[in-house]
């Protein structure tokens, strides 16, 4: 057995000393064809902590070998023998952190029928700009179907680690229904507290799991005259405040409609849930408009949303337009402002969704469509960039294709955007990122990588609701499921209709003991 071992330990030794003496080949033609490679990494910029950008070779060929080299003659090299190319990440780690704010070359080449070439040379760019190490997103199966399997989960972007925070496969095992599933929202983070987190489950015994101080609670979300609960929720940055939307949501099947499937709130106003006093009351209620996606702005000072002033009728759903509002909010008094609109889409004959604040308050990343507020299925869906200063708004090229752009989402510190993008194959959404920089520039988005080049292709899921995160998440999904099988919901109280405190502007105040 010993001789064996070592046997085998020689036999690896030698295999790990040829592989780190392979070399570029040293006889090779040149060609201008385009490298074609999947995901696509060619010229772009990248931050200073990412993980290897591995990739496979898609032109003819046999095998492949890419050279990554610095100014000062560094370099890495990965041997592809099936065309595929993973760089060891100690590597590419080590040259990435030597050589940040610099420009890496990439030489590729490849062998077909005994003859090497290589291809043109492309570049990288390496960011200073870090980028945050976590994304938290939802996996759903395109089918839409509340009882499939859904799962939330959190991955490293720095090594490919991934966490699974929620599984729908896990929750409420009834012998009477088999293997009961949710449907179930996305994490999200307060942000300058970021171990508080909520996230919500759409079904019997769930509600909204709402880490505060290091306790999680299960908390009901509909009391009152609320004709659903909370959906859409979001953390003021450091008030034990959340604010949500609790949108009736209906869904439509088209067998000819390019679009697939159609969602629409058949009714939603916006609310709060103080956490100290363990209350939820109105913010805006509206009987002939519908309010969603409330997102505070980084300083707190404004609450975004978008809202319709037409109801969702089935013969009439395109003319369902939503225009981006805000409403200030005074901490010193808890108390609300009047509504103004911030841009208007409708004029335009357009729909924003999904607005997203930046974190130094500049400017507001959103999707807009022909219609609705659903536009993670439209093709005509593209990500738009509202300047707050200037009230400039135009489309982020960068990040738009010609299919469907449902959701964008800032880093912590303002210079990477994420997307999820259904442009590969109209039917996927895929997750990319775009390094975005103090001049208002988006640049080139490249695919969110993982350690397996292939691993996005043959997933058969849609990466739904993406947020970044600075700190790991402590609980996993047994965690969670424990305190929903031990723990019953809380009920908080609630305070009925907005309590309007000036005529003129509708404002309401909470306060806080």
């Amino acid at each position: 057995m010993n001789k064996i071992i070592k046997l085998t330990s020689t036999i690896l030794t030698a295999f790990y000393m040829i592989a780190c003496t392979s070399t570029v080949p040293a006889i090779f033609q040149e060609t201008n064809d385009s490298l074609i490679t999947y995901p696509d990494y060619q010229n772009i910029t990248i931050p200073s902590n990412i993980m290897p950008l591995n990739f496979e070779v898609l032109n003819k060929g046999e095998k492949c070998i890419a050279q990554l080299t610095a100014a000062n003659g560094e370099t890495i090299l990965s041997e592809g023998t099936n065309k595929t190319i993973q760089f060891s990440e100690k590597e590419w780690k080590k040259l990435l952190h030597n050589h940040a704010g610099e420009q890496l070359n990439v030489d590729v080449y490849l062998k077909d029928e005994s003859q090497w070439k290589h291809f043109p040379s492309y570049q990288l760019i390496i960011a200073k700009d870090s980028i945050d190490k976590y994304v938290t997103y939802r996996w759903i199966e395109p089918s839409y179907e509340s009882t499939g399997n859904i799962g939330i989960y959190q991955y490293d972007i720095e090594n490919g680690g991934l966490k699974t925070l929620a599984d729908n496969h896990l929750f409420k095992k009834d012998p009477s229904l088999g293997a009961y599933q949710t449907c179930m929202n996305c994490h999200n983070k307060q942000r300058n507290n970021p171990e508080n987190s909520v996230f919500q489950f759409r079904a019997q015994g769930g509600g909204m799991l709402v880490t505060y101080n290091g306790e999680t609670k299960v908390i009901s979300t509909k009391v009152g005259d609320m004709e659903m609960p909370a959906i859409y929720e979001r953390w003021h940055p450091s008030l034990p405040l959340i604010v949500f939307s609790n949108n009736t949501v209906r869904q439509m099947f088209g067998s000819r409609d390019p679009n697939k499937i159609e969602a629409f709130d058949w009714r939603s106003d916006i609310l709060q849930y103080d956490i100290v006093k363990n209350e939820i009351s109105y913010i805006i209620k509206t009987k002939g408009q519908s309010e969603t996606y409330p997102i505070w702005s980084a300083d707190g000072k404004y609450l975004y949303y978008c809202s319709s002033d037409t109801l969702f009728k089935i013969d009439k759903y395109k003319s369902m337009k939503y225009d981006l509002m805000r409403i200030p909010f005074d901490e010193q008094s808890m108390s609300w402002g009047a509504p103004e609109r911030i841009y208007n889409a409708s004029g335009n004959n357009k729909s924003v969704s999904k607005p997203q604040v930046s974190p130094d308050n500049q400017y507001i990343a959103m999707t807009i469509s022909e219609y609705g507020a659903y536009h993670y299925t439209h093709i005509d869906s593209d990500v738009y960039l509202l300047n707050l200063t200037t009230h400039e708004c135009k489309p982020i090229e960068a990040l738009n294709s010609p299919q469907a752009e449902g959701y964008v989402t800032w880093s912590s510190n303002g210079r990477w955007l994420m997307v999820g993008s259904r442009k590969e194959d109209g039917s996927y959404a895929r997750l990319y990122l775009s390094y975005f920089d103090t001049t208002g520039t988006a640049h080139k988005a490249f695919q969110l990588p993982h350690e397996d080049p292939l691993f996005d292709k043959n997933l058969l899921k849609n990466y739904n609701y993406p947020e970044f995160g600075t700190v790991d998440v402590k609980y996993t999904a047994s965690d969670i499921y424990k305190i929903l099988e031990d723990n019953a919901p809380v009920t908080p109280s609630f305070k009925g209709d907005v309590e309007k405190t000036d005529g003129n502007t509708g404002a309401s105040i909470i306060k806080y003991e």
